[in-house]
């Protein structure tokens, strides 16, 4: 099957594209696609993560559908290089207080995430491992 990728520019912008009719597939964070598939204007066809998404539990990963893959939405707060230690590990604590808060990591659930803390340093064989998943997925699109 042949079809044409368009970076539609995040969550709000593709969700607008579907409901407009101006693409036929999106890939949307669960808790993006939530209110479409509440309101009935678009379904699911696959959970991209390793585990099924708990508020769509009838919904199989590509994995189960014969795609393997694991690709979740990652949020990673990036600082450039030589920025000094002890402001990389202050933040790093405020990141980790805030994620281990039960009120925000509620919250963050709610919304169909998992929250969850590593530093750079633990944070980057599965970085690698996320590149090389996208690096496999775009050479098939070539």
């Amino acid at each position: 099957v042949a079809f044409r990728f368009v970076q539609t520019g995040g969550g709000a912008a593709t969700t607008a594209a579907l409901l407009g009719e101006h693409i036929d597939v999106g890939v949307l964070a669960g808790s993006e696609a939530l209110p479409v598939v509440e309101s009935g204007d678009v379904r699911v066809i696959a959970a991209l993560g390793g585990d099924r998404i708990p508020y769509f539990p009838d919904v199989p990963t590509a994995t189960e559908q014969g795609y393997p893959t694991n690709m979740g939405v990652e949020y990673m707060w990036l600082m450039p290089d030589g920025t000094p230690a002890d402001r990389v590990e202050a933040f790093g604590a405020a990141i980790r207080a805030a994620i281990e808060n039960e009120e925000v990591a509620a919250t963050l659930t709610e919304r169909g995430m998992i929250p969850s803390f590593a530093t750079g340093e633990q944070a980057g064989p599965e970085v690698a491992e996320l590149y090389r998943t996208i690096e496999g997925i775009a050479a098939t699109l070539e």
